[in-house]
């Protein structure tokens, strides 16, 4: 028999508190790798839904001749997909401005927003801004239907509408002679409804077509968002680097830096989580089996 083994073997039968200074440093550890893996878990499930509903890397801006500008990101390494929006902040009302709430109004291409994210999958029908409720609305109205928009869950509860009702937008503020500034609105038909079971997405977001929001704000062949897909989330900081680089000046930022709050919040949880056992919980074994030991 090894001396090693002798000694260690001698000391556990000789004196039974030792078993429990170990046993208690086992739970200890346990509780740490089980509090670490629910933590890691959770941690995954939040991004998973996350960067199912936008893009991996952003490109913000003024952005012109936005189709010559994916075509340069798409020849980038590493590079999956990309997809043209408009993002806005506005105010949403319903028909009879009895409710109202803020929102991010997304004007997508369907089409290629979905070769980005899996927003598509958070619909029930088709993710499409044509509907025969437009046509049914419009025949019972004498409001000026600008489209079809699909409301996020949390979003259209606020509103309380539902498929089939007339949501305003009010999409900006302008300057009219001799009387002030006036709101902009625009009357759209609710024509689906996106519930991505995260209160934080489905609670602001709205979507239009983006022929739609570019019309809405006037622009021709401009977008302000580019969102993109990368082949590995976790190169996302170097693929930006390689976008920055080869677009200029524009604004390029990763899903981490664009959520940089959050994950900060996890990290310190974890950091809290490792270090809460090891004083609190762990401490009160190893002395249990040392008093052990000592009697």
């Amino acid at each position: 028999m090894r001396y090693e083994v002798f000694i260690g073997l001698r000391y556990l039968k000789a004196r039974t508190g030792l078993l429990f200074s170990i046993g208690g440093v086992a739970v200890g550890i346990a509780t740490v790798v089980v509090a670490l893996s629910v933590m890691n878990g959770w941690e995954s499930m939040i991004r998973d839904k996350m960067l199912n509903s936008e893009g991996h890397i952003f490109v913000r801006g003024n952005l012109n001749t936005y189709r010559t500008v994916m075509q340069e990101i798409e020849e980038v390494d590493g590079v999956d997909a990309v997809a043209p929006l408009v993002v806005k902040r506005v105010a949403i009302l319903d028909k009879n401005i009895d409710q109202q709430a803020g929102a991010y109004l997304k004007a997508i291409d369907p089409e290629q927003q979905t070769r980005v994210t899996d927003i598509a999958d958070y619909v029930p029908g088709k993710l499409s801004f044509e509907s025969p409720l437009i046509e049914l609305v419009e025949s019972k109205t004498e409001d000026t239907i600008f489209g079809g928009i699909i409301l996020g869950k949390s979003l259209a509860r606020n509103l309380m509408v539902s498929e089939g009702d007339i949501v305003r937008i009010i999409s900006k503020m302008v300057n009219v002679p001799g009387v002030g500034l006036q709101p902009v609105v625009r009357t759209f038909v609710v024509v689906d409804i996106y519930d991505s079971g995260m209160y934080s997405y489905d609670s602001v977001l709205a979507f239009i077509s983006l022929e739609t929001g570019q019309k809405m704000y006037g622009l021709t062949d401009t977008v302000n968002r580019i969102e993109v897909k990368i082949d590995d989330i976790f190169k996302a900081e170097d693929i930006r680097n390689k976008i920055q680089a080869k677009l200029g000046f524009v604004d390029v930022m990763t899903w981490m830096e664009a959520h940089e709050t959050l994950f900060n919040a996890i990290k310190l949880e974890k950091l809290v989580t490792i270090r809460f056992p090891r004083r609190e919980l762990l401490s009160p074994f190893v002395r249990w089996g040392t008093c052990w030991h000592r009697s």
